[in-house]
């Protein structure tokens, strides 16, 4: 008889990718004073992992670490310390969220990337959906709102729930029509949305500002009309531990220890690297307001990211709560960010005008955001198409196909 070699294959998940990730998106969007925080406790929990402080005195930053403003990390997992879960899993959807809180991916692609089961997979999230700040790790505008709505107290949350299924006509001040559908008064439609209006569509943004004191990531001076970019000198160095002992077991688990802190080590000398780069573009796509104190011109996180090769989510990241110092001045990176070229339009002035633009599209061919982004410089508004997207979620206003599937458009009366 004829023997048939079978491979048996033995399949082990691996989530050292997902680890590798979450740690290098963390160390890049803290600030600097955040940082020495979770480098502070990481020593405490890994002890191969060394933090020294280069100061004499400890006093200072002992005080700042006890009154720095936790993380939206540490307080949704604070939250999840009554529960039995998955810490990489965790980590890994909570490394997908962009810093309104909002999935940057769909469902589909989220499960597909964790190796888990449906049931794991749907009851992680759930527990992650149920944390304050309510309305993070939504998928879109509408679902982030629902959240909220599901959480309140309101006597006017269960109307303010099918409320958000007409966001745009709500937006347009199409109470009427909405009324219409949900066979209600209109003065009720016309409370709920008011209500819907109290509740914030950028739920993680709160966590996002700037720390408690400035501390500038980099010195900016102009010698001989030369831009030099100098990185503020850190006041700690990072060291490995490694021990030794004959005991199998606790060598073993030193192993993964030693590995981890090179993880984080990496992590630490990324961040330094990237934010290096994304100043470098940030000075040449600016170099007149340095050099000549010029106008800042028009600069978008699309612009920086295709100078240094970076993903726009990444340089979003790297830039928050990210400062420089000029002239003896600081400056957040985000001022160097400018929707126009001669900053003279404001964010309620532009909105307007997207309503505008939208209010006398075609019903059969609502504009795109492109267009929209089009019609804005016939205007002199130049921004970013994905600014335009931006604006219009906040205006509650649908992209261009569900425009057209859902048949706004259609006139009311009144």
């Amino acid at each position: 008889m004829k023997q048939k070699l079978l491979p048996k294959l033995d399949l082990k998940q691996k989530n050292t990718y997902n680890t590798l990730k979450a740690n290098s998106l963390k160390v890049l969007s803290l600030s600097t004073n955040e940082m020495i925080q979770y480098f502070r406790e990481y020593a405490q929990y890994n002890p191969s992992f060394g933090f020294v402080s280069n100061q004499e005195s400890d006093a200072d930053a002992f005080l700042q670490y006890d009154t720095s403003q936790p993380s939206l990390y540490d307080e949704i997992i604070k939250q999840l310390s009554f529960y039995d879960y998955d810490p990489e899993l965790i980590d890994s959807l909570f490394s997908e969220i962009d810093s309104n809180g909002y999935f940057k991916k769909d469902y589909a692609s989220l499960k597909s990337e964790n190796k888990v089961s449906q049931a794991q997979f749907d009851a992680h999230l759930s527990l992650l959906r149920n944390c304050e700040p309510y309305g993070c790790f939504a998928f879109s505008l509408k679902d982030c709102l629902q959240l909220q709505c599901l959480h309140s107290d309101s006597i006017k949350k269960d109307l303010a729930y099918q409320l958000c299924e007409h966001l745009e006509d709500a937006a347009l001040r199409r109470f009427d029509k909405i009324a219409d559908i949900l066979q209600v008064n209109e003065d009720e439609i016309v409370e709920a949305f008011h209500f819907i209006q109290t509740l914030n569509p950028k739920p993680a943004s709160s966590y996002s500002t700037l720390s408690t004191y400035l501390s500038a990531e980099f010195i900016i001076e102009v010698n001989q009309q030369t831009i030099d970019i100098k990185m503020t000198e850190d006041d700690f160095h990072l060291e490995l531990n490694e021990f030794e002992s004959e005991n199998k077991e606790y060598q073993a688990f030193m192993k993964k220890q030693l590995s981890e802190a090179r993880q984080m080590m990496a992590a630490y000398e990324k961040r330094k690297l990237t934010l290096m780069m994304i100043m470098k573009a940030i000075c040449e796509i600016q170099k007149d307001f340095f050099l000549t104190h010029k106008p800042l011109v028009h600069c978008t996180l699309e612009m920086v990211a295709k100078k240094t090769g970076l993903h726009i989510s990444t340089v979003s990241r790297a830039i928050s709560q990210k400062s420089c110092e000029f002239e003896h001045q600081y400056y957040p990176l985000k001022y160097f960010f400018v929707s126009g070229g001669s900053c003279s339009h404001t964010k309620k002035e532009i909105k307007e005008a997207i309503l505008e633009i939208l209010k006398n599209e075609k019903k059969d061919h609502p504009y795109s955001d492109m267009k929209i982004k089009k019609e804005l410089e016939k205007k002199g508004i130049v921004i970013a198409r994905r600014t335009v997207a931006k604006y219009r979620e906040q205006l509650y206003l649908f992209n261009s196909s569900q425009r057209k599937n859902n048949k706004i458009h259609q006139k009311t009366t009144g």
